[in-house]
């Protein structure tokens, strides 16, 4: 069918798509799909854990770093000290973790730990306190020269 101009109409149709343009978006997700697998395949233990300084810590303070799934603890004294999250009664399959809680301090301490799966309590130190007498397990802590803290053990975190 032709117009009055004799031209042919114009036709519906969809942009052209480059072959290039499909040859970069497949690199670009294929590039992404790559990082995702080596990233899970990685080992874990080859990542050195730190965990700052020791004047980021306040004396007498407990913090909890999800990402190494311990606790910081760093006593009145200056020493600090670092505890894992892991329920000693339990493995990490089972997943039980025990908890800071302030509201349970006693004799100067800033709180208690607090396994919610046994009821058990542990001081501030991790020894075991309430419970079947199991303790925290520690953490081993290296202090370089500069008060940086790093992890020493990286297979004890669980």
């Amino acid at each position: 069918m032709q117009t009055a101009s004799g031209a042919a109409p114009p036709t519906e149709h969809s942009p052209d798509v480059r072959p290039g343009c499909l040859v970069g978006v497949l690199l670009v997700v294929l590039g992404f799909a790559v990082s995702v697998v080596l990233l899970t395949l990685l080992p874990e233990g080859d990542r050195e854990i730190m965990l700052g300084h020791v004047e980021d810590y306040e004396p007498g303070s407990v913090v909890y770093l999800s990402t190494a799934r311990l606790f910081v603890v760093r006593r009145l004294d200056g020493s600090v000290i670092a505890l894992s999250d892991l329920d000693p009664h339990s493995s990490p399959e089972e997943g039980c973790r025990v908890t800071f809680r302030p509201d349970l301090a006693e004799e100067g301490e800033p709180g208690r730990f607090f396994d919610a799966c046994t009821g058990s309590l542990y001081e501030s130190s991790g020894r075991g306190r309430a419970g079947d007498g199991l303790d925290l397990q520690p953490i081993a802590l290296e202090r370089d020269d500069d008060g940086r803290l790093r992890v020493v053990d990286k297979a004890a975190i669980r």
